[in-house]
């Protein structure tokens, strides 16, 4: 039965398929069948964008998993002229592993153009980050800084391959509105908070990776105390948050957190 159907899908390929969803459903059987003779086909109507828009993506899913060469969509990926598209992110993040510096400094390009929306650029500096590109968290802080909120879906996680001294010097653009939420003027503070928990969140990850990076994020938070005592003399906020931290490290000497630990401390951090 397998062979019979190898068989016909590759007749049908081989004749030509012009209806769109009829050449989705063939490249899906291919993929059932574990048919990997059709790579080829797959990878000329993925240059031809014979598939449907929001079938280009499953197609080139498709033609990786039957183990087509990468190399060969690396061209493709480079003559996509809409950076809007889905198919450009879901295809640099499939040639990112193997291609990093050609994907990277195409995406950091993409940040300064101005065709890109800005929902799309937020989505490619997410990306840029969570793979340890500076140019992304810059981005990413200078879009909380204009906006003074959270930026969609943004989570520490996305720090953890940057340097601390460049994740700190970055925080730094931002904590104007980190302190000025301790200030009376409270019409501002349920964006500021989101910015505060992130920062909070972001030093106590920054912290633990080791005794070198705890005394940076102390430096860091002391510097910012006094900066909070020139605004208001009687707060002690940024203090407590640093001693907590402090408190919290030192309370592992192998410094070797669980997941649910470490989500429950950053849990009490925030509070």
């Amino acid at each position: 039965m397998g062979y019979l159907q190898t068989k016909t899908i590759l007749s049908n390929l081989l004749i030509g398929i012009e209806c769109d969803f009829v050449l989705t459903s063939h490249i899906e059987l291919c993929r059932n069948l574990k048919f990997s003779g059709a790579n080829e086909f797959i990878l000329e109507q993925i240059q031809q964008n014979k598939f449907r828009r929001y079938d280009q993506v499953y197609a080139i899913k498709i033609y990786v998993e039957l183990d087509g060469e990468k190399e060969k969509l690396l061209p493709y990926f480079e003559s996509l002229g809409d950076f809007n598209s889905d198919v450009y992110l879901e295809l640099a993040q499939i040639l990112h592993e193997e291609y990093p510096i050609e994907i990277e400094q195409a995406l950091v390009s993409s940040l300064t153009s101005a065709s890109v929306s800005a929902e799309k650029k937020n989505e490619i500096a997410h990306f840029l980050t969570k793979t340890g590109s500076e140019s992304g968290l810059s981005f990413l802080i200078n879009f909380m800084k204009n906006t003074m909120g959270i930026s969609k879906d943004f989570r520490v996680p996305f720090l953890k391959k940057i340097k601390t001294e460049y994740v700190l010097k970055e925080f730094s653009k931002i904590m104007s509105y980190f302190l000025e939420e301790n200030t009376a003027d409270h019409s501002l503070i349920n964006r500021q908070y989101s910015i505060k928990n992130f920062m909070l969140d972001g030093l106590y990850q920054l912290a633990i990776r080791s005794e070198k990076d705890l005394e940076l994020v102390e430096g860091f938070l002391n510097t910012a105390q006094l900066q909070l005592e020139k605004i208001n003399p009687d707060s002690k906020d940024v203090l407590f948050h640093t001693n907590r931290i402090i408190e919290k490290f030192r309370e592992n000497e192998n410094n070797d957190y669980g997941i649910a630990e470490t989500k429950s401390i950053l849990d009490l951090i925030v509070q």
